[in-house]
């Protein structure tokens, strides 16, 4: 593979172009990679009691939800405001958030082992010593997802 860059004024954000003989996977998982990036790049903002907080998506290590209300947990904070976990699935890159159960929601970056709980269950533990069920309606497509990184 050969990288190039090339300067142009006129662009208002940065273009990548990919360049192939033809679209094998190599050039699907470059593009799936590309989008990925760009997503994690963003940014999430949350209105909460006439304020707004800005933070890094990947920053945002789970989320649960009670009710009609969402907790984001960060390394040092956490967020409560009004949101279902669909809308923020849909709001956070696909391929690093995994939903875990019905209502959780992991970053994958986060994941330091995953083991047997007493239920029967599986349970995630987070780089920040966080146990997370995983439900056994969500396991078979979390260990495909952890397996495929490898």
């Amino acid at each position: 593979m050969k990288i190039f860059f090339k300067e142009k004024n006129n662009l208002a954000e940065i273009q990548v172009t990919i360049e192939a003989k033809e679209k094998n996977v190599a050039v699907g998982h470059l593009m799936d990679y590309l989008a990925d990036y760009n997503q994690t790049l963003g940014i999430y903002i949350i209105q909460m009691g006439g304020r707004i907080y800005k933070f890094p998506k990947n920053d945002i290590i789970w989320c649960e939800v009670f009710g009609d209300y969402t907790t984001i947990h960060l390394a040092n904070e956490k967020y409560v405001f009004r949101k279902t976990l669909s809308q923020l699935e849909i709001e956070l890159p696909e391929r690093q958030f995994v939903r875990v159960s019905r209502s959780t929601l992991v970053n994958m970056d986060y994941i330091m082992k995953i083991e047997s709980s007493f239920s029967g269950n599986m349970q995630a533990i987070l780089k920040t010593n966080t146990a997370v069920q995983i439900s056994r309606k969500y396991w078979k497509n979390i260990k495909q997802r952890i397996l495929a990184d490898e």
